[in-house]
């Protein structure tokens, strides 16, 4: 009986070992599913979810650049090899310029709606990325002021690095803005074409006045006033003439380049009444203002332009 109660008391003991031990591999084994979750958790949400985040933005992104270029292509009237032409031009601006490929689809959209063809297109959007990207500007506003001058001076596509280094350069060494620039050249730019004036001596004379507290309306309007009184002077304006010692053929700005005929009103001391009298109460204060800085103010703002 002794040893029958031994057995049991080692047996029992025995199975009490095996019960703790179990406890404490079930309690491990625990542990070890919690610390797995946690580490799927963790996964899941550094790097799973980035992941699917990442891939929905590229497809986002594709759809977006596929719209964009479908808009532009319809404008354009471009199919086949225009329109692969045009899509490797947007990828292209993309890879180049800070704008991406969507952005330059959009800006061919904008040309498109302007009447430009792909050849122009490809001639001129890389200058008009790079003025929109260095002025701040917004790019569809950019893209028009870029065209419409192009239009206005006769200018081919191919001249769009001119015409965005002449406004940004402007830009830099005056107070204009492409604000200022895109009001003021839309008054004064046919009329100055008219004569056979540059772009960059226009837009000399504008930044002079722009230095002067003038805005982009105001100035575009007194160089436009002032360009059509001397084109078309009055019987009192050819008297003031007279009165100067000056003849019509010596302001006529058909013949005469912009600064010398300022600097030669100047010269002859034009004083307020007479620049009212022939510049009118829209151009002859402007005038005044430029007389006072003198043509050669003109001359090398306009130098520091070009």
């Amino acid at each position: 009986m002794a040893v029958i109660r031994n057995l049991v008391v080692k047996i029992s003991a025995d199975i009490s070992s095996l019960s703790k031990g179990l406890q404490n591999a079930s309690k491990n084994l625990t542990k070890a599913s919690q610390s797995l979750t946690r580490i799927g958790t963790s996964l899941t949400t550094s790097i799973t979810l980035p992941l699917v985040a990442f891939g929905a933005g590229i497809v986002k992104t594709s759809a977006s650049f596929e719209q964009s270029m479908a808009n532009a292509a319809s404008v354009a009237g471009a199919t086949g090899e225009e329109f692969k032409k045009m899509t490797d031009l947007a990828r292209q601006m993309g890879a180049k310029t800070i704008f991406s490929a969507s952005q330059a689809a959009d800006a061919l959209y904008y040309m498109a709606s302007a009447g430009y063809k792909v050849d122009q297109m490809a001639d001129s959007i890389e200058a008009t990325l790079n003025l929109a990207s260095a002025t701040q500007y917004d790019l569809a506003a950019t893209t028009d002021v870029v065209i419409a001058a192009l239009n206005q001076f006769n200018l081919e596509a191919s001249s769009a690095q001119r015409v965005t280094n002449v406004f940004a350069s402007a830009i830099g060494n005056s107070m204009a803005s492409m604000e200022k620039l895109a009001n003021s050249m839309g008054y004064v730019g046919p009329v100055a074409n008219s004569l056979g004036y540059e772009i960059e001596e226009v837009v000399g004379a504008l930044s002079i006045l722009y230095n002067a507290g003038y805005d982009g309306s105001t100035a575009g309007t007194t160089l436009r006033q002032a360009l059509v009184s001397l084109m078309n002077p009055t019987s009192a304006a050819l008297s003031v003439f007279e009165e100067l010692g000056l003849t019509f053929d010596e302001v006529n700005p058909a013949t005469n380049d912009f600064a010398s005929i300022v600097g030669r009103l100047g010269l002859a001391s034009m004083d307020t009444a007479q620049a009212m009298e022939v510049f009118g109460a829209r151009g002859g204060p402007g005038m005044l203002a430029l007389m006072n800085q003198g043509g050669s103010a003109i001359r090398e703002m306009t130098e520091s332009i070009t």
